[in-house]
């Protein structure tokens, strides 16, 4: 299910049971509670194996996170990882020293033991809930698909879409999943058994002020802002990228997404009042790296 980031669990994957145990209630070595959590980072895990096990380092699928000193850090490590699409990660908190490593192998990778893990009574292996990163459009499939249709369930499937370099979002239909690209509302269609999974990525933009840009690429109807920000981060032609977008969210009218290569803040750019709607450019820090989340929640 593709929900925004929820109450904090955690599940243990033995060998033969799939019974959730609270993170509280592991290895009482391991000093991750809930408490260590700040509150932003409310968020589903999945523990895989033993609570006794660590990744092993190859340089290629996992690699070893410098400077990490709590269990919310390793997890920001992974998550907004720009080194490996990183899904699973492992943390070791031995008498006070600490030690992250992210990896990009699936949880199911994981359950080879002596492939990719190796004993250590001080760590545990845990994957994030990708899910946490996907907005969804119910009853909604795609009328032309990228891949061929695998069997497995939506947790997996998210996963396998995110080490893609060639998904950007996902079609699940009662059990079957395939991938897609970038879509607009004329590229799907109803049924009541599917839903497309499509990035969160109005966490990266935010509002320049109450003018939008005049002159624009293309505009599309009836998508979130999550989609029209999506556009937007991936959209080139040659040389030419996005810049910005305009947005006007639903309200009497249906919504609309328009695609500019100008900044709002560039001298010469040509604007026009908003009247209810926004233009969005990328966050960045001091240092012009894109902000990875935010709260933009306008639909």
């Amino acid at each position: 299910m593709c929900k925004d980031f929820a109450s904090f669990k955690a599940q243990k994957i033995g060998e033969a049971t799939n019974k959730r145990h609270k993170l509280t209630n592991a290895n009482a070595s391991q000093k991750i509670r809930l408490k260590d959590i700040p509150g932003d980072l409310k968020f589903e895990l999945i523990t895989q194996n033993r609570w006794d096990a660590t990744l092993k380092i190859d340089d290629q699928f996992t690699l070893y996170v410098p400077d990490v000193k709590t269990f919310a850090d390793c997890y920001r490590n992974c998550h907004d990882s720009d080194q490996v699409s990183c899904i699973t990660f492992s943390f070791c908190n031995t008498g006070g020293v600490t030690e992250c490593r992210v990896s990009s192998l699936q949880s199911s990778d994981i359950i080879n033991r002596d492939l990719h893990t190796e004993n250590d009574i001080h760590c545990t292996i845990f994957s994030i809930n990708i899910l946490n990163d996907y907005s969804k459009a119910l009853n909604r499939k795609f009328k032309t698909q990228l891949s061929t249709v695998m069997q497995t369930d939506q947790h997996f499937c998210a996963e396998s879409c995110h080490a893609s370099s060639e998904c950007i979002s996902f079609q699940y239909c009662d059990g079957s999943c395939s991938f897609g690209g970038l879509f607009t509302d004329a590229d799907k269609q109803y049924d009541e058994e599917c839903t497309i999974c499509f990035p969160k990525a109005a966490g990266k933009y935010q509002k320049t002020g109450n003018k939008i840009v005049s002159d624009v690429i293309s505009t599309e109807t009836k998508l979130t802002l999550d989609q029209c920000a999506s556009l937007c981060l991936r959209w080139s032609d040659g040389k030419a990228k996005c810049q910005s977008f305009n947005y006007c969210p639903k309200s009497r009218t249906e919504s609309s997404c328009s695609l500019t290569q100008f900044s709002i803040k560039s001298p010469g750019t040509k604007t026009t009042e908003g009247d209810g709607c926004s233009n969005y450019e990328l966050k960045v820090e001091s240092n012009g790296n894109a902000i990875q989340e935010s709260n933009i929640n306008e639909k």
